[in-house]
């Protein structure tokens, strides 16, 4: 499965902005072409040698960093990112061995690691170029890190917005549309323009329905996970409420916290 992105996450570190990294990319290039983890494993194959080999395909590797992505310590206390075992480790030592296209990803407000802080087969990744994704402006950073990774390639893998042709070809037949109404229009006699329509009898109307917003916020006080998640998306994208990516971050992260993983943020075997 060459031409892949390749997202490398620590659970306990940046589960959630690595999820919906996930969601949107996915969006933008396909699900095929997003590789994240254990999801995509399939039963019975052996991990490591799985997770190497989608690593040595793909295009472009992410690390999403995250303010303790660092410090994560293992059993013994020791950090998992000093451990050769730890899967983290192994995908980046990979990537990096491979001279794969590596795209730090700091999250939630993270610094980029300095060269003294890793352990020696990472030291390189201290050298490439980050890209800050922040939970309060996701998706703009989102699609500012969409565009770095077009640039990057050059147009390689021949990705482009799937929108984008549907958004020129949507335009073109508006204007058209509209340049057919104003040559119809000039020709229909002014006067007519005059005549006022009888006014309507005033009717009552039933109350609207309750709104989405109102149904999952009912049910996400239940502690309904899906509920919570769909507040997020609500409030991420603006759909029947002012948007906020604030009140978007805050329930994806108790969403989170409930389990709902299925949708963006696939569990780690670490």
């Amino acid at each position: 499965m060459s031409g892949t992105i390749f997202i490398n996450y620590r659970r306990e570190d940046s589960i959630s902005i690595a999820g919906r990294l996930y969601d949107r990319l996915s969006h933008t290039f396909g699900r095929n072409n997003i590789f994240m983890d254990v999801d995509h494993i399939p039963a019975g194959v052996d991990f490591e040698a799985h997770l190497n080999s989608q690593v040595d395909e793909c295009e472009i590797f992410l690390v999403v960093i995250g303010p303790r992505w660092l410090e994560v310590k293992d059993e013994s206390g020791g950090r998992r990112l000093d451990n050769s075992d730890d899967f983290v480790n192994i995908e980046i030592k990979t990537a990096l061995a491979r001279n794969i296209r590596v795209i730090p990803v700091l999250v939630d407000g993270a610094s980029m690691p300095k060269a003294g802080e890793l352990p020696d087969p990472l030291k390189a990744l201290a050298r490439r170029q980050a890209v800050e994704v922040r939970q309060l402006h996701f998706g703009r950073d989102a699609e500012a890190l969409v565009e770095r990774m077009n640039e990057a390639l050059d147009g390689e893998l021949g990705w482009q917005r799937p929108w984008r042709g549907k958004a020129i070809a949507g335009a073109a037949a508006a204007v058209l549309l509209l340049l057919l109404g104003w040559i119809g229009l000039s020709s229909i006699d002014l006067a007519v323009w005059r005549l006022r329509l009888p006014a309507l009898p005033i009717t009552s109307h039933p109350a609207p329905p309750v709104s989405a917003r109102e149904e999952y916020e009912k049910a996400a006080a239940k502690g309904d996970a899906s509920a919570m998640f769909n507040l997020g998306v609500l409030y991420e994208n603006g759909f029947g409420v002012a948007q906020d990516y604030a009140k978007a971050g805050a329930w994806y992260e108790k969403a989170a916290a409930k389990g709902r993983r299925e949708r963006f943020a696939r569990a780690r075997v670490v």
